[in-house]
């Protein structure tokens, strides 16, 4: 299947795609239009026997950042969703639960200046952890930071085992050649790496 779109469509979205900010605000606004009903992004959840559960659809105002499960197994999505309304300018990032249906409940706004989201968990006492770049954040279950800590690695995950959380990351020299790796403990309240 070949499929090509009328000439002043296509015109438009090379522009969009080329020479973005020559657009005027109607151009942009048509060309956003266009991309939208060229394109699907979102969330599809699954039975163990592959039948389709849900589907949570994504869009330009509404990013999918993480998907994780709680400690009683339920799914749970990070969403940041902004308006693209410049009167109107707002966004939130927020964790949700998905109900068997699809439907995103029981929002908490996620309330920090830093959400990093390479690597996100939940921690058994129920607070969020989120790591990337050169940070840890740790977030209650009211959506506060209790903390937004340097690590001393470019951090490339965390993990827990037997009821710690523990973060991996690699070392660099000043040229950006790993020179090493590293294992550490993380507080579960305050974000705060232990040392070696």
């Amino acid at each position: 299947v070949q499929y090509t779109a009328p000439k002043e469509k296509q015109e438009l979205m090379n522009r969009y795609r080329d020479d973005f900010y020559s657009l005027t605000e109607e151009e942009l606004s048509e060309a956003q239009k266009i991309e939208d009903e060229c394109m699907a992004e979102g969330v599809m959840v699954y039975g163990l026997d592959g039948h389709l559960i849900c589907e949570i659809p994504a869009s330009r105002e509404r990013m999918i950042y993480g998907m994780l499960e709680s400690l009683d197994g339920r799914l749970l999505l990070i969403v940041h969703e902004t308006t693209l309304d410049p009167n109107s300018i707002w966004s939130a990032t927020t964790l949700y639960e998905v109900s068997d249906d699809g439907q995103l409940i029981n929002g908490v706004e996620l309330k920090t200046d830093s959400l990093h989201t390479y690597d996100m968990l939940i921690l058994p006492n129920g607070n969020l952890l989120g790591v990337g770049g050169n940070d840890v954040t740790v977030i209650d279950k009211e959506g506060k930071s209790l903390g937004d800590e340097p690590a001393d690695c470019d951090v490339g995950g965390a993990f827990l085992f037997n009821g710690k959380c523990y973060i991996w990351g690699s070392e660099y020299d000043e040229n950006f050649v790993i020179t090493g790796y590293i294992l550490r403990e993380v507080d579960q309240d305050t974000g705060k790496v232990k040392p070696e």
